[in-house]
């Protein structure tokens, strides 16, 4: 490396350093003193050379100080160096208007990319492009957006986007002016009881089946308690797809359900287990007593595996409702 690259990136090292440490305010009152009183003149000059020397050094400052804003302002990820390095290859592959993350320092962080509005690239380049910066991040999810669809949810107040998708939850964006649009409160409020009556349909369904899963158990008829313990945790899963994405999917599979969820709100993982290889492996036991509880007659489990998948259950249920209602009642 040259010397003068060395000192350069030394000097913006330097630059951005004291930009971090002394507030912005602070940095242009301690400037105006510098600069020459308006009676400071040499003799037939309209301002001696000082006076010429400070303006300029204000003025270079000042700018210096803006555009150190303007890349805090497109890049504002505090907690994950591995979302930082996501984003600037994304930058380099996608044509990238707004980087949205709803909880940026959890483990499995998801990213909902908008992609811009005057720079097109087919969705099968940006897709392969977005799985490509994924590859050294697995647990790192990434959904894209074309601008335009983001911008219609959020007029229609969408539930889940008209909330995320704010100037709060932007974790980069192309250019320093926010240009998607603030969603309609009357809107949102219609569309947020709308979302709750749903949820609560599918969530108390799933505490019913809870229920029953327990009556079975006390009867002794261990196939049928895994059966009911299994619809209890789908129902729950489907209330807060129902609500996030505005639709149901076709899928019994709660490992599915469970990644379709995870796009919306990390927070889903671990809540059967916080071990995640073992939350897995009860999920994969909940989805055999599915079907074999019901058409495999020699269908067998223990005793030891209903109580913990009982508790697993009982965490998960309370765990999608406090998730939900606390979306319900403050900004996402």
């Amino acid at each position: 490396m040259k010397f003068n690259q060395v000192y350069q990136s030394n000097f913006e090292e330097n630059i951005i350093n004291l930009f971090n440490y002394y507030p912005a305010e602070l940095i242009e009152a301690a400037l105006l003193p510098l600069l020459a009183k308006e009676n400071d003149y040499c003799i037939d000059e309209p301002m001696n050379i000082t006076h010429i020397f400070y303006a300029e050094l204000n003025d270079i400052i000042q700018r210096c100080l803006i555009i150190n804003q303007q890349e805090q302002l497109k890049c504002k990820i505090k907690h994950s160096k591995n979302l930082r390095s996501i984003i600037q290859t994304l930058k380099a592959l996608v044509p990238v208007a707004y980087v949205f993350c709803k909880v940026p320092d959890h483990d499995y962080a998801n990213l909902h990319v908008v992609v811009s509005q005057h720079e097109y690239k087919p969705f099968d380049e940006i897709r392969k492009a977005v799985d490509f910066c994924l590859l050294a991040y697995p647990k790192i999810t990434c959904v894209v957006h074309a601008y335009g669809t983001i911008k219609d949810l959020i007029t229609k107040g969408h539930f889940y986007y008209s909330n995320l998708c704010t100037q709060e939850n932007c974790i980069y964006q192309q250019h320093t002016t926010f240009t998607l649009p603030l969603a309609n409160n009357q809107l949102l409020e219609n569309n947020k009881i709308k979302t709750a009556t749903i949820f609560f349909k599918n969530i108390d369904k799933a505490f019913s089946f809870f229920e029953g899963a327990k009556r079975f158990l006390k009867n002794n008829e261990v196939a049928m308690c895994a059966f009911m313990l299994q619809q209890a945790c789908e129902f729950a899963y489907r209330g807060l797809i129902t609500a996030y994405k505005g639709k149901d999917i076709k899928t019994h599979d709660l490992i599915i359900l469970r990644k379709h969820i995870a796009i919306y709100e990390p927070k889903i993982m671990g809540l059967i287990d916080r071990r995640i290889k073992k939350e897995i492996s009860l999920l994969h036991l909940l989805n055999e007593a599915y079907v074999k509880a019901r058409y495999d007659f020699g269908y067998q489990i223990t005793d030891n595996q209903l109580s913990i998948l009982l508790k697993s259950t009982e965490n998960l249920l309370a765990g999608v409702k406090k998730i939900f209602e606390q979306n319900l009642n403050s900004k996402m």
